[in-house]
């Protein structure tokens, strides 16, 4: 089941970012937050942002959100894509938990959904490729963890098409601010 991220399931959330901080280069973080910075950082992101988990049986099985990707006014109809989910099974809710997250930051008037991933994760970048995001370029040598730099690549996804925002008064639509938000 794919849902909007509740109070209980922080800690799961939590543990999945925690393993890939202390188990790859996927996330550059050296060391993982302390779970209440943690949890305060994805409660910021929720204000504005959809965020959500996939859940099967009690279990977060993984979580994807989106957030404002650059600080300037002139970005606010591109987001910054976050994704993880645990190693195993995940019961065909990787392509549905981002399928939801993509329909909602349409509704958003998102137009770039940008995704950093480290280089070494050929399975993340397939997974873009495979969802439709284009390369956009690579920083090498840009990340700096586990005693060796790691490069990264940009990619991007066209959610809303530019003729759509030209002429017409568009803006970034908060998450509750959506009609029929649930």
């Amino acid at each position: 089941m794919i849902r909007f991220a509740q109070d209980q399931d922080w800690q799961q959330v939590y543990d999945i970012y925690r393993y890939y901080v202390e188990n790859s280069v996927y996330n550059l973080d050296w060391q993982p937050l302390e779970f209440e910075e943690f949890k305060k950082r994805q409660l910021d992101i929720q204000k504005d942002y959809p965020y959500l988990v996939a859940e099967e049986q009690g279990e977060i099985l993984g979580y994807a959100c989106a957030h404002n990707a650059f600080e300037k006014a002139s970005y606010q109809f591109d987001a910054d894509l976050t994704i993880y989910f645990k190693e195993g099974n995940h019961h065909g809710q990787v392509a549905a938990i981002m399928d939801r997250l993509e329909d909602l930051l349409k509704r958003q008037n998102i137009h770039w959904l940008i995704g950093c991933i480290s280089k070494s994760n050929a399975r993340s970048i397939a997974f873009h490729e495979r969802r439709g995001f284009e390369f956009m370029g690579e920083l090498p040598h840009a990340g700096f963890k586990n005693n060796q730099f790691h490069s990264v690549v940009w990619y991007g996804k066209v959610l809303n098409k530019e003729e759509d925002f030209i002429d017409h008064d568009l803006r970034f639509i908060p998450i509750g601010q959506l009609e029929a938000f649930e």
